[in-house]
């Protein structure tokens, strides 16, 4: 028997067995995976070798016993790789398992990353999904999911059929605590840096590996998550205002506010500001930031952003250089949006109604400065819904430069919207009290408008339909 040779025709030996290596399937950093034939009964497996060595024993049998509590479960039923047997020969931990077809990485460069229809794409998530349901029930976190570790069954037929593989980087539920690094080095430190650190020096510590190699980690991720900006954060089409106008009578509780389809807001994210322009990026607060304007619909999900301008600048005069206000991209005609004092009462360029100055004149403006403030307010707990879902980002400042602390705010949104569009919702802590915004003294080209929707909330059929929800009798 020669040493240990990996190649095709070369053999693999185990006490019950011996396998021929019919070709190479792929190569890690872990070890190198082999389609082979099973010379006792003639079926095809894949077999994972690993070479002894003290820093990989110790991986190598994590994934061994990881693929042995998996054992329990149905292969198919569960979309998880089958896992036959484990042993050794002349130095290598050899892993046999089910022969699978081709990762859906492999696949999609075959296709030259041309996009799988939504009929092909739903199937393969469903899988994904149930496979990583099923890893919930016994404990464990795959921690390592990635398009090389979904595999396709058989790419020729469809629907794809595919299994999850590779669990060398599995943990058990127990060690995902708060603050706990898990996954591979290369994907996790951006999710890390997002969710714990935000920092560049931090990250690189606690994942071992150069601070540039962070740093050029996490932009290109965010330059992925950006790349679907415009499928995720996006103005409704009209055939969506009129349910979003209603959302918003139910906020406010009257149904005077049946052309309302947005709330815009502002909010500052704390930055550490360039040597060169740091009084630039001084706020009312007396500390630095840039500030991200939003608008968002009746369920807090964010319709537009503009973001990155420094954090000296007025509500009033950032809505003035976004491109929603100067392109007048939203609310369409016919519609408005709501804000809050800080912005003017418009009717023109686009339409936004602000309240009524403290103190009121009257009950009529009273009345509709509660039923704005109610409907209003989803803005406000849609910024609360993100800061606790991204809390370093917003909590502590960004040690980036003010160009890339957009870009990441950005990111935060993006996966804001995706939350909320795969039902992961949840009520935030309340926003803390903030010192309103001087008045803004622009012209007012909206208050007729104004007045006009005050008189409408205090109208008798309005009032009438509201009384509706109450026993008087």
């Amino acid at each position: 028997m020669s040493g240990f040779q990996l190649a095709t025709g070369s053999e693999i030996f185990s006490r019950s067995t011996t396998y021929t290596v019919q070709s190479i399937l792929g190569q890690g950093s872990f070890g190198t995976v082999a389609k082979c034939t099973n010379m006792c009964d003639n079926t095809t497996v894949a077999i994972k070798t690993m070479k002894y060595k003290d820093r990989l024993d110790d991986a190598a049998w994590k994934e061994v016993n990881a693929l042995l509590k998996l054992s329990v479960l149905d292969s198919d039923k569960s979309n998880i790789v089958q896992f036959h047997k484990a042993f050794t020969d002349r130095g290598h931990f050899c892993i046999v398992l089910e022969h699978l077809d081709k990762s859906l990485a492999d696949f999609m460069e075959e296709r030259n990353s041309e996009p799988l229809l939504l009929s092909e794409n739903r199937p393969i998530i469903q899988q994904v999904a149930n496979a990583l349901d099923h890893l919930r029930t016994i404990g464990m976190i795959h921690a390592d999911l990635k398009l090389d570790n979904v595999m396709l069954v058989d790419h020729q037929h469809q629907p794809y059929r595919v299994k999850v593989v590779d669990f060398g980087l599995a943990e058990d539920v127990s060690a995902a605590t708060l603050g706990s690094c898990i996954g591979t080095r290369r994907y996790k430190n951006n999710l890390h840096c997002c969710v714990v650190l935000a920092s560049y020096r931090v990250v690189a510590a606690a994942c071992d590996i150069p601070k540039s190699t962070v740093h050029d980690i996490a932009h290109r991720v965010t330059k992925a998550v950006m790349g679907i900006l415009g499928r995720t954060i996006r103005l409704p089409n009209p055939d969506q205002l009129e349910d979003i106008a209603a959302g918003f009578s139910r906020l406010g509780g009257s149904p005077a506010l049946r052309t309302v389809v947005g709330a815009i807001d502002g909010c500052h994210v704390r930055i550490k500001p360039p040597a060169a322009h740091q009084l630039d990026f001084l706020n009312r607060k007396l500390f630095h930031s840039i500030q991200l304007q939003a608008i968002c619909d009746h369920q807090g999900r964010f319709l537009d952003l503009f973001v990155g301008f420094p954090g000296s600048v007025h509500d009033a005069r950032v809505l003035r250089n976004s491109p929603v206000y100067y392109r007048q991209l939203y609310p369409p005609e016919g519609w408005c949006i709501l804000g809050d004092g800080g912005y003017p009462c418009l009717g023109a360029p686009i339409c936004l109604l602000t309240p009524y100055r403290e103190p009121v004149a009257n009950p009529v403006q009273a009345r509709f400065n509660t039923i704005h403030g109610k409907a209003w307010n989803i803005i406000e707990r849609a910024f609360g819904m993100m800061k606790a879902r991204w809390r370093s980002i917003f909590l502590r400042a960004l040690e980036v430069k003010p160009a890339f602390a957009s870009e990441v705010v950005t990111c935060c949104a993006i996966l804001h919207n995706i939350c909320m569009d795969n039902g992961d919702l949840f009520e935030a802590e309340p926003p803390p009290e903030e010192d309103g915004l001087p008045p803004c003294s622009d012209a007012a080209s909206g208050e007729n408008l104004r007045d006009r929707l005050a008189a409408a909330v205090s109208a008798p059929e309005v009032a009438a339909a509201v009384l509706q929800d109450h026993d008087y009798c």
